[in-house]
């Protein structure tokens, strides 16, 4: 680059200006659902993204005793919902279906293989306990409990998208329940549970 012109990925995409002064010191710019903060040192333009507070506050639950935070890919596609120490997290256009559920619980029962115990967290002396519906497995096992499009968009938004809905449901119906796995892998990865400090 001639230092003339600069454009981010993230810009371009964005479809934003860049800010054409930079100095040294770290400038913030909100944009949209981001932040742009960046700098000019010699040369080289440094430009980190992320999320906005307002974003990040979004994607936050908390109870008394602690607080959850969600993936970003489920930016304006959830609710929450906070039932003293319960935290309830559903599909924004289909709350009847939760995609997982945290309790205070030190309880030893798992579940099964429709609704698991997750992940166990404990937040100073409070045990946390993340809970799921596995509603691909559920679509195939008690059909009447869910339509099989509302199962397909609530399985996308538990994994991530990482899963071809068709091939899982039909991995299932052959007894085969390994894919079901994916709900707990990207539930575990993508989500934080702390404390309040």
């Amino acid at each position: 680059m001639d230092g003339a012109t600069q454009r981010s990925c993230m810009a371009d995409e964005l479809d934003i200006p860049d800010t054409t002064k930079l100095t040294d010191s770290w400038t913030k710019t909100s944009v949209g659902d981001y932040d742009r903060i960046q700098r000019q040192s010699s040369n080289t333009i440094d430009i980190v993204w992320q999320y906005s507070d307002k974003v990040t506050a979004s994607l936050s639950a908390q109870t008394d005793s602690y607080r959850v935070t969600l993936p970003y890919s489920w930016h304006n596609e959830v609710s929450t919902s906070v039932d003293d120490s319960t935290i309830t997290v559903t599909d924004k256009d289909r709350p009847n279906y939760s995609l997982c559920t945290f309790k205070v619980s030190s309880d030893t029962n798992a579940g099964d293989i429709g609704n698991s115990l997750i992940e166990r967290y404990q937040i100073g002396d409070t045990p946390v306990q993340l809970w799921a519906t596995r509603w691909a497995f559920v679509t195939v096992t008690a059909p009447s409990s869910i339509s099989a499009e509302d199962a397909e968009d609530v399985t996308e938004l538990q994994t991530g998208d990482t899963v071809d809905y068709e091939s899982l449901i039909s991995q299932i119906q052959s007894g085969d329940y390994s894919g079901l796995f994916t709900t707990d892998e990207f539930l575990k990865v993508h989500i934080t549970v702390s404390s309040l400090s």
